[in-house]
């Protein structure tokens, strides 16, 4: 009877784990959609893939939007530090608002990087910005976008999409 249960147990352990794998594949938009479906997608992944908490940081993305090819966003990351030194436990936190953006039309595919982040459960998108008719030394941006493990690779193909669509446009 023990090892009845034990077996059991053990299948219903593999199989939940099993199951929550299939379910964290995340899927971009198909590589037929409009340029609305596909940035309407990524409007509401970033949003909510693009959103965290790790031990010490906070990261919200908020108000994703596209105008034409342009990609803007809100990242507020509030960071924090409790302090013993002088007068018992001081708590700091500290706010970093930036606005965003990122013209899709001088991204490519080659430029979009999909790395690894100090949390296993993190990615960062790389994006390099290069205007092609720049040559010289600084004349890049690049901008990282730390997203959710799970959609990470969806959300970069996304991009890609998208900056496929408009370099057709232009």
């Amino acid at each position: 009877m023990k090892v009845f249960l034990f077996v059991i147990a053990t299948l219903f352990a593999f199989g939940s784990t099993a199951a929550a794998q299939k379910s964290d594949s995340i899927k971009p938009p198909p590589d037929s959609a409009a340029a609305e479906e596909v940035q309407k997608w990524l409007a509401s992944s970033i949003t909510k893939y693009g959103s965290y908490k790790t031990r010490t940081t906070s990261v919200a993305i908020s108000d994703v939007r596209f105008e034409g090819c342009t990609i803007r966003y809100t990242q507020t990351q509030k960071s924090g530090s409790v302090s013993t030194a002088t007068m018992g436990v001081t708590r700091t936190i500290n706010t970093v608002k930036d606005d965003i953006e990122i013209d899709a039309a001088i991204m490519s595919k080659d430029h979009i990087k999909l790395l690894d982040h100090i949390y296993p459960e993190l990615r960062t998108i790389e994006i390099n910005l290069k205007n092609s008719q720049t040559t010289g030394v600084g004349d890049s941006r690049i901008i990282e976008l730390v997203v959710k493990a799970e959609a990470a690779d969806a959300i970069r193909t996304a991009l890609i999409q998208s900056a496929r669509i408009c370099a057709l446009k232009n």
